[in-house]
Order: structure tokens, then sequence, then C-alpha cells
């Protein structure tokens, strides 16, 4: 039902990413397109592919490879909430959903949903993702906001699963609440 997608590049803290979401990376088929450091993701990995391109050409080559009719964005720093799935798929059973995402826990991007913890449909992400950050003016736009942009241009919402938060490996500055 649910193929999870990992574009690898240079990744910090793989082995605590692992262990967190092993449950949900040996259940499920994943493809992984490692473009260095996420060799430990070979023994996981159903799809493995070793190949130098941008996290955006990493995820189109593997939107290709996708059977499922629901592809997950995993960024390789990122931890799965455990019932996040379950409520994304109730959610995108809405024909006018496209995508289900969350907000990274005790971090601020600018109030913007994660693209790298995102389930979509996957022959609408595989239609709609052509993101290519050199193709981007210098606004501060991201794969985030172009993704759920092009989503809304194209008739679709982009739900989230409340209270859910991921949670980032990176170190992160705390912002305290408004």
């Amino acid at each position: 039902m649910l193929t999870i997608v990992i574009p690898v590049k240079t990744t910090r803290n793989l082995d605590e990413f692992i262990e967190k979401n092993l449950w949900w990376l040996t259940w499920l088929p994943v493809i992984v397109i490692d473009s260095g450091g996420g060799e430990k993701l070979q023994l996981i990995a159903n799809t493995y592919i070793n190949t130098h391109c941008s996290f955006w050409e990493a995820r189109k080559y593997a939107y290709e490879l996708v059977e499922t009719p629901y592809v997950m964005n995993l960024d390789s720093d990122v931890i799965i909430p455990n019932d996040y799935p379950a409520h994304a798929f109730k959610l995108l059973e809405d024909p006018n959903v496209g995508a289900v995402s969350l907000f990274f826990e005790g971090m601020s991007h600018f109030g913007v949903l994660e693209y790298g913890i995102s389930i979509w449909k996957t022959d609408l992400v595989r239609k709609l993702y052509d993101f290519d950050a050199k193709m981007l003016p210098l606004d501060g736009t991201c794969e985030c906001t172009y993704m759920w942009r092009k989503l809304w241009h194209f008739g679709y919402r982009v739900q989230i699963v409340d209270p859910y938060f991921a949670r980032h490996l990176r170190e992160t500055k705390i912002y305290p609440k408004l």
C-alpha cells in the first residue's frame, strides 16, 4: 500500500534514523537513492541505487520505481511518528486530498509543512513533481512551498495529521511558542 522513498546525500545520524524507523523500514517497501553516506540503508532497502544526483533528481527517479498506490517521502534525518501513516491513509481517501504532511516537533520552518515526511498518492506525485532548485527564483522558495503551491494549483489539498509531529535528527533551535 505504501512505499518509502529515501534520497540520501551526506547524512548525519543515520544509525539513529535506522534504529528509530526500523519497524517501518523492514515492514514497507523502501527505495533508496544514495548520493553518498547511505550505504547502511542498502541492507534494508528493497531497491538501492548508488548514483550521484540532487535530492530532487533522486526523488523523481524513485517515484518511477514505486509500485504502490501511496508513497512516503522520507528524508534520512526524520523519525516517522507511530500512527502517522494510518491517519494519512484515512485523509487520502478524500479525492480532493493529494498529500498529507506534518510539522517538525520543536522546529520552525516558517510555518511550512514538510515535504520530507509527506505521504502522496503515487500517480499524483509522479504527475506533479518537477522541482528543480536551479530553476527557482532566489525568493526563499523551498521544495515544500513549491510542491504545496503546485498541489493547490491543480485543485488538490494537503492535509496535516494533528496532533502528530515529526522529529528531526539534526541539532535544532527550539523556538518559543507564540
